[in-house]
């Protein structure tokens, strides 16, 4: 053997034996896909409505703090943002309950409040995928009446495209192509109907589907019609779940085909999704082959409303350093809101600015009183 050879050997056998030292498995070293996957296996045997406005379907722990992050009133729903946040809560708790980290503390690494706290300097709006104009002062500004350039700093600022962006943003993790997703990542996506589009959706990656309606792991180009995913659905069956999401035909590349298996006639019902609907596109597709599998078609594939994934890391993160620099982000944001605020207002422009009126001015008066705030 080489000086060569003998000096990669010694290397490989150095990382082996540091990670056996610290009792991390090589495939776990870099991400959380594997306590993602332990966790979703627990959520997904709770009982939860939808509802939009909701938190998370109960009271979680917090490593040894117990019911710390609250769901909120009334107890019992969630909605997808909320729903893929409880699932990495409680992978967070499934790491701190091992053995060798009974002297880790998640608090330590992310306060609890940061996971439910309508604050823009926490996690919650971010995850939630919230919107910064119905935050107030600007929630009762028309979004015609606010300029380019600060339309530019609150996409910038917010992370309303994903929950990727969010964990990305705060240090937790990384934005993946949809080609390298894995189980356990977290994927967001959007779907096109007939009428104006249709709703987006968060959701745990599970597994690619093929045009042969099989799961598999890896993303061959020009094989993959959809994907696996679990969350929490509004239509029925509702509640928590596992879902075969299709995708429409592409707009741009020929990346991913469109999809979407014909249920037999006592299933099938009139949808807003064409691919789905059985008078029209459906018909040129295959039976559904598991009749027990749930499909979610008119996914969009391609371009920039293409899933987004994120893949969550192994501790330890960078929340707090990130954080710090989200602080000053916000508060720069928030001078510039502000500035846009008085100059319209004395420019006369206040009956433009406000969707319900001159009743706002009372608010209006309010929000233009020089800041106290100390964050």
């Amino acid at each position: 053997m080489s000086d060569r050879l003998r000096s990669v050997a010694a290397v490989a056998s150095l990382t082996v034996a540091l990670l056996a030292v610290l009792d991390i498995p090589a495939a776990q070293a870099k991400d959380f896909n594997t306590y993602m996957m332990r966790a979703y296996e627990v959520v997904k045997h709770r009982s939860a409505g939808y509802k939009q406005s909701s938190y998370f379907s109960k009271d979680l722990n917090y490593g040894d703090e117990l019911g710390v992050i609250k769901a909120k009133t009334p107890v019992g729903f969630t909605m997808c943002n909320a729903a893929v946040t409880e699932v990495i809560i409680e992978a967070i708790n499934l790491y701190a309950a091992e053995p060798k980290r009974l002297s880790w503390s998640p608090s330590e690494q992310i306060p609890p409040e940061s996971w439910t706290k309508a604050d823009w300097t926490q996690l919650m709006p971010h995850l939630f995928g919230h919107d910064y104009k119905e935050y107030d002062p600007l929630e009762a500004i028309s979004t015609k009446a606010i300029p380019s350039g600060l339309m530019v700093d609150i996409d910038d600022f917010q992370s309303e495209e994903g929950m990727a962006v969010a964990l990305e943003k705060f240090g937790l993790g990384e934005q993946i192509p949809f080609e390298e997703a894995k189980p356990g990542d977290i994927v967001t996506f959007d779907r096109e109907w007939t009428n104006n589009g249709g709703p987006g959706h968060s959701a745990i990656f599970l597994a690619f589907i093929n045009d042969q309606q099989e799961e598999v792991t890896k993303y061959k180009r020009g094989k993959i019609v959809g994907f696996k995913y679990f969350s929490i659905q509004q239509s029925e069956p509702a509640g928590f779940g596992e879902r075969w999401g299709y995708f429409k035909a592409p707009r741009r590349n020929k990346g991913n085909i469109a999809f979407c298996p014909r249920l037999d006639t006592t299933q099938a019902t009139p949808s807003r999704c064409a691919d789905a609907n059985p008078a029209h596109a459906s018909k040129k597709f295959p039976l559904i082959k598991n009749e027990h599998h749930t499909r979610d078609c008119c996914i969009i594939g391609d371009g920039d409303d293409a899933p987004r994934v994120g893949r969550l890391s192994a501790p330890p993160w960078r929340y707090k350093q990130k954080r710090q620099k989200i602080i000053v982000q916000e508060r720069a944001l928030r001078k510039h809101v502000q500035e846009f605020l008085r100059n319209a207002w004395r420019s006369g422009e206040q009956l433009q600015l406000f969707a319900k009126g001159a009743l706002l001015f009372e608010k209006m008066t309010r929000m233009l009183r020089p800041s106290t705030s100390t964050r």
